[in-house]
């Protein structure tokens, strides 16, 4: 048999708490890990987005600028097709106050009547005349009527004169010249759609 007669080691006992502290702290350090980790991805992904939303912005301003110029080309666009046609329109009536002093003497006029004074402002055309009597006048605006170039004739005046010792009819009436009426319209339509100057 052999006796140790040497002085045992005391072991010391690790205390539960330690390990438990030890646990906790490699734990809370994983869960922080985590949490940072996270917030990390979160942060790439805001930036990202971020510069999605920049890029998507600055692509909304350059269409809206776009959009602007075209609805501008449309509004000049429509301009210069009214400008058009009122050189069209000027083109038509450049024989217009032939046509209508040819469209006057040649079946207007009734016989045993004769004008005196004619007058045009803008699409009106004013007439004066001497008429044998009434008939004859009327069947004048019933001519007037009748033609393609007037509409809206109406008497204004009707007395008697003597003249050279006859009783006859001096007469005024008034009509709207169409095709003048026409190129009013569109000169008004053309000026309304053109834009004030700032």
């Amino acid at each position: 048999m052999r006796i140790n007669l040497l002085p045992r080691k005391k072991v010391k006992k690790r205390s539960p708490y330690f390990e438990q502290g030890v646990f906790g702290v490699v734990v809370i350090g994983g869960v922080l890990l985590i949490l940072l980790g996270g917030w990390w991805y979160l942060q790439k992904n805001i930036e990202a987005l971020n510069k999605k939303i920049a890029i998507t912005q600055k692509e909304l301003q350059r269409l809206k600028k776009n959009e602007e110029k075209i609805a501008e080309l449309k509004k000049n666009t429509g301009i210069l097709e009214q400008k058009v046609k009122i050189i069209e329109q000027l083109e038509k009536s450049k024989c217009g106050p032939v046509k209508i002093l040819a469209e006057i003497a040649s079946s207007s006029i009734p016989e045993r009547m004769w004008l005196t004074n004619l007058r045009c402002q803008g699409s009106v055309l004013s007439l004066e005349g001497i008429a044998a009597d009434n008939e004859t006048i009327a069947q004048f605006m019933t001519n007037l009527e009748n033609s393609s170039e007037f509409e809206n004739v109406e008497l204004k005046v009707v007395e008697g004169a003597k003249i050279e010792g006859y009783l006859l009819k001096k007469f005024a009436l008034a009509s709207v010249i169409k095709s003048f009426k026409s190129l009013e319209e569109v000169q008004t339509s053309s000026a309304d759609k053109t834009p004030a100057k700032k």
